[in-house]
């Protein structure tokens, strides 16, 4: 889905884009893609994880460096798995935590610091889902992550508004051909989980 995001922007008109991923191989690969729709903007990859705050002001000095502003953030990592409350395992739900709540917390907070706020501006978009509204079976980890990104977004839009800085979120729904719907699998299978 982000790289379906990513190349929207391009085909728009982005003088640049930049994914952050852990995984190399793939990144450069999706990379290649994007730069081949566009005659105009440059498609940057950088290696970083979301967990890390570090790695986050390394990925948005990179973009300054290179482009001088960041304009929009696209906060879109998420971590999700079929897992029963009953057996997930702390570990799991750590995981899930840190990479949808931390990472969006991460990477708004290095793009405010390091780009937005210097800048006078900008628009933080969160990618959010609908799991926690209701309750879904098998998914207390996404839905607990989901739903702090959800407070991260009302908190950083009332403290950076001033700046200028628009924050918001966005709930697209399962998309079905993305990475995230195949590996939810069946929910016809909630009993044997």
């Amino acid at each position: 889905m982000l790289s379906e995001i990513a190349k929207a922007y391009l085909v728009h008109g982005a003088a640049a884009v930049g994914l952050v991923a852990r995984k190399e191989d793939k990144l450069k690969e999706v990379c290649a893609e994007l730069q081949a729709v566009t005659k105009v903007g440059k498609v940057v990859a950088i290696k970083g994880d979301v967990r890390d705050e570090k790695s986050c002001d390394v990925a948005v000095q990179t973009m300054v460096e290179q482009f001088g502003r960041v304009d929009i953030l696209v906060n879109g990592a998420a971590g999700n798995f079929m897992a029963s409350a009953s057996k997930l395992t702390a570990k799991g739900m750590k995981t899930v935590l840190e990479i949808d709540t931390l990472g969006t917390f991460n990477m708004s907070r290095s793009v405010f610091n390091n780009a937005m706020k210097k800048q006078g501006g900008g628009v933080i978009i969160n990618i959010s889902a609908t799991l926690h509204w209701n309750g879904t079976a098998m998914q207390v980890h996404s839905s607990a992550g989901k739903a702090g990104v959800d407070a991260i977004t009302k908190v950083l839009a009332v403290e950076w508004g001033p700046h200028n800085v628009r924050v918001c979120g966005i709930v697209p729904g399962a998309i079905s051909g993305t990475e995230g719907f195949e590996r939810l699998g069946s929910m016809n299978n909630l009993n044997n989980k």
